[in-house]
């Protein structure tokens, strides 16, 4: 993952030095659940949201006043809470975070309208590792055994605000690719379930060409 950031850093910061581009880093939080199709809901599990972080490096080409191409490459984490029935506590549930980390590249047309834009584009995140950790806290590195899709794409539509060589943005996420991981009901057949990650972004970042 370190010589795919280092490769880009060097092609961006050549490719700037003969076009009107601005490079810089980013990072924040995101928000991520995984959509949820064909679970009881007497299943037992309550799906809630993940707080985890994106950070990487940005840029943006200049088309015009208006427009310019956005490619970025982001080390992201995204997942789901799963939160159960404890009992031996009524205050305190079994939670379990399902933890997916990814190199993404997204790529998009921005529109600027003075210090604002908007952007939107897609994005492809190539899956670096799957982590549970349990109600004890215990993690495991389930990247080896698990049959999620290790390459996942979607859409996103993001907004921004720039004062000189700072910025702030949000950005909604919706991926387009199953990635279920599999669930059996009371009798042990299996559920032919289907989630789909979704994330919201906050994020702030620096321009330094």
């Amino acid at each position: 993952m370190k010589n795919s950031f280092s490769i880009l850093f060097f092609f961006l910061l050549t490719v700037s030095l003969s076009a009107q581009i601005n490079v810089g880093v980013k990072a924040g939080v995101n928000v991520s659940d995984r959509t949820r199709g064909d679970i009881p809901d007497d299943y037992g599990i309550d799906f809630q949201d993940l707080y985890a972080y994106h950070a990487g490096l940005t840029s943006e080409f200049g088309l015009n006043d208006k427009f310019s191409l956005l490619v970025e490459a982001l080390y992201s984490v995204k997942g789901e809470k799963w939160v159960a029935e404890n009992p031996d506590s009524a205050t305190k549930p079994f939670v379990t975070d399902s933890e997916y980390q990814y190199l993404s590249v997204p790529l998009g047309v921005k529109y600027k309208a003075g210090n604002f834009s908007i952007t939107i584009g897609a994005e492809t995140s190539c899956l670096l590792g799957f982590f549970i950790t349990n109600p004890e806290g215990e993690r495991f590195d389930l990247t080896e055994t698990n049959d999620n899709e290790k390459i996942d794409v979607g859409g996103f539509l993001g907004a921004d605000y720039r004062i000189d060589k700072f910025t702030v943005g949000i950005r909604y996420i919706r991926s387009f690719v199953n990635g279920g991981e599999r669930f059996t009901d009371i009798s042990g057949e299996e559920l032919d379930t289907t989630a789909y990650n979704r994330t919201l972004q906050l994020s702030v970042g620096y321009f330094f060409l």
